[in-house]
């Protein structure tokens, strides 16, 4: 293995040929992608707006990737675009959600009321960037790509292009009501340490541990 070190005058006539053959090599295309970016600005320690303009916005640019950016200001408002009558996603190569796990969590549900769920799963990449208090699916999604975990490197997981088939899981309730989930179904405790901690959301994922204390400590008796 060797290092490589290019210089070129910002004239240059091959240049952009040549960052277009790095593209290419990096992504496995040099095709201009357009991604849906949802960012939830109260994600973990309410950084999430200003961590995407930072560190994702520029690693999409080069890496030939345009985006149209949803900020959510309420509750259940990613579920709302995600379903069919929320808009158009037929134009998008990716759907990413910039937040924590429970983002992606309202998307989907979004997602598996629709009649072209199947279509639009199988079509659409869908991706997370972790910027909130809970960010297991992320470190996974690193961890298989062997990359260590941070905001920088789950966006550059993209950039590459690096999806792989994952699955999912349908939960239905006694009163007809659906769930998708790509991560667990939980009850009792621990359910409780991941609703309730939301209380606590400035301490970022600290709070899940300060909680679980708590929740110990006063245990519901029914």
């Amino acid at each position: 293995a060797g290092h490589v070190r290019l210089v070129a005058r910002s004239a240059h006539p091959s240049l952009p040929l040549l960052v277009d053959c790095i593209r290419t090599l990096s992504t496995g295309t040099a095709a201009k992608r357009k991604f849906l970016v949802v960012v939830n600005p109260f994600s973990g320690k309410k950084r999430a707006l200003v961590q995407c303009d930072r560190e994702v916005r520029p690693l999409f640019a080069q890496s030939n990737i345009d985006f149209d950016l949803l900020v959510t200001t309420h509750a259940g408002h990613a579920t709302e675009r995600m379903k069919e009558d929320g808009g158009d996603l037929s134009e998008y190569d990716g759907v990413i959600a910039v937040g924590g796990d429970g983002l992606l969590y309202e998307m989907m549900q979004g997602v598996q009321t629709r009649g072209d769920r199947d279509d639009l799963l199988r079509r659409v990449t869908f991706g997370i960037i972790p910027a909130g208090s809970g960010n297991g699916l992320a470190a996974s999604v690193v961890h298989a790509a062997g990359e260590v975990d941070s905001i920088l490197a789950n966006a550059f997981v993209i950039c590459k292009n690096g999806s792989k088939p994952s699955d999912l899981s349908l939960y239905e309730t006694a009163a007809g009501n659906k769930y998708l989930s790509f991560l667990s179904c939980s009850w009792g405790i621990v359910a409780d340490v991941d609703l309730e901690s939301e209380v606590l959301r400035a301490l970022g994922p600290l709070r899940f541990d300060v909680y679980a204390v708590w929740r110990m400590l006063a245990l519901k008796v029914r």
